[in-house]
């Protein structure tokens, strides 16, 4: 995506926190992987893009409330021959959403979904260190902590 296009994006968040809204975002600019399921999510968070930065110091009231989702995706999916078809992890994962809806349309008794969501404590920009580069890597490290927790979790409720 081109420069022109993504600070159009993060101006059109800014305007739609400053009105109240809330905003979602993929920080990475795609789903990450799986926690659950696919490689990668740990070294993921090291793509995600400093328009957070922007964004909670344009608007210092937001709540930024980093979220961890696993299990979304039935895990036989990411083994149907279909997904040899995209090489890139992100995109096999996207293939296999895409037959996760299929299948739930189609044959909704056979969805075996366990999606788990983990929440960290609202921060404010007053939480971050000051400084584009602190303030993203202290964002990141709390991340990295959340998705330990996430994942930790999932070991304890599988025993």
């Amino acid at each position: 995506m081109d420069t022109h296009l993504r600070m159009l994006i993060v101006r059109s968040m800014i305007r739609e926190l400053r009105a109240g809204y809330a905003v979602l975002i993929f920080p990475s600019g795609i789903v990450d992987p799986d926690p659950d399921l696919m490689p990668g999510a740990e070294a993921a968070l090291s793509r995600w893009s400093e328009s957070i930065c922007i964004t909670l110091r344009s608007v210092p009231e937001t709540r930024l409330v980093r979220t961890i989702v696993s299990g979304v995706v039935d895990e036989d999916l990411l083994r149907h021959s279909l997904i040899r078809v995209r090489r890139a992890l992100h995109n096999q994962q996207k293939v296999a959403e895409l037959l996760h809806v299929m299948r739930g349309i189609f044959r909704p008794d056979t969805i075996s979904n366990h999606t788990r969501i983990s929440f960290a404590d609202p921060i404010t920009v007053a939480d971050l260190p000051k400084g584009r580069k602190a303030m993203m890597g202290s964002i990141i490290e709390g991340t990295q902590v959340l998705l330990w927790d996430h994942m930790t979790s999932r070991r304890v409720q599988a025993r």
